[in-house]
């Protein structure tokens, strides 16, 4: 099984792009995460991913998502290789969007504590 869920910030306003008879809409989400040190102070760490978003999933996000906004997502991992142009071997990890909520001002999901 291949399921990733994630609450998140956007780190800029999300993109959109033709391809072919559809849309593509690509963010990136900072997303913290809180733990204790061996002395029991909270730690935030945040890390940074890629999603894409295809059709009406990401238009919506396009139209309604800002920088700086909550969201929830469930999406599929997906890792892409390639070649760059000096012959080195390269990969990365996207994730696709699968089902989002987005958060109002007011709202903060309940893990954001």
């Amino acid at each position: 099984m291949n399921n990733c869920n994630f609450v998140g910030r956007f780190t800029a306003d999300p993109e959109i792009r033709d391809v072919g008879n559809t849309q593509l809409v690509t963010f990136s989400l900072a997303v913290e995460e809180y733990r204790r040190d061996k002395e029991g102070n909270k730690k935030k760490r945040v890390d940074f991913f890629e999603f894409e978003a295809w059709d009406s999933g990401g238009t919506t996000i396009h139209k309604i998502c800002k920088k700086g906004q909550i969201i929830a997502i469930h999406a599929s991992a997906r890792q892409q290789k390639w070649t760059n142009p000096q012959g080195e071997n390269k990969q990365k990890i996207n994730f696709r969007v699968q089902s989002f909520k987005i958060f109002n001002e007011k709202e903060r999901p309940n893990d954001q504590n």
